[in-house]
């Protein structure tokens, strides 16, 4: 199934590469159910440090070998974002009825009517689904190709939602 979107000239190749990218993983589509394109993604994590911060004051009085003391100490910690990570490498498929992700280790299967969000970013995919936590990052090789895989994958959403 060949999908036309209109573009500029090299997104028109990207989605056309994509289009005709032979799986390199085994995938038995459902019944009905059409290969439409394929891309290699890194699926990616946000990644968190806590930063601790710590202060105290304090003061103590000697005398005839006793010692009084007393202070107050206050710590504080933050969630700190250090970015994304690569967790998982691995290929898209999109098929007429759905995203599939086949990693080295984990599948999320997304089907178009369970997308609230699907969104390029700068090299990658931003996908929400409903009933998942987190939103699937997704980083590809090239912008064009997250683009592009998002341009097939709303109009295959609009066809069967429509």
């Amino acid at each position: 199934m060949q999908i036309d979107i209109e573009g500029p000239a090299g997104f028109r190749r990207a989605v056309a590469v994509i289009q005709k990218r032979k799986l390199k993983v085994s995938f038995l589509p459902a019944a009905g159910e059409t290969v439409v394109g394929a891309l290699e993604c890194r699926v990616a994590k946000e990644s968190f440090h806590t930063e601790t911060r710590s202060s105290g004051v304090g003061a103590s009085i000697g005398a005839f070998g006793v010692r009084v003391g007393g202070g107050a100490g206050r710590s504080t910690s933050e969630r700190v974002r250090d970015g994304l990570r690569s967790d998982d490498i691995g290929e898209l498929i999109i098929t007429s009825r759905r995203m599939v992700i086949i990693g080295s280790k984990n599948t999320v299967d997304m089907p178009y009517a369970r997308i609230v969000e699907l969104a390029p970013a700068r090299s990658g995919l931003r996908v929400s689904v409903t009933g998942r936590n987190a939103p699937v990052l997704l980083a590809c090789k090239k912008g064009d190709y997250a683009l592009a895989a998002v341009s097939i994958a709303s109009a295959l959403r609009d066809r069967v939602a429509g």
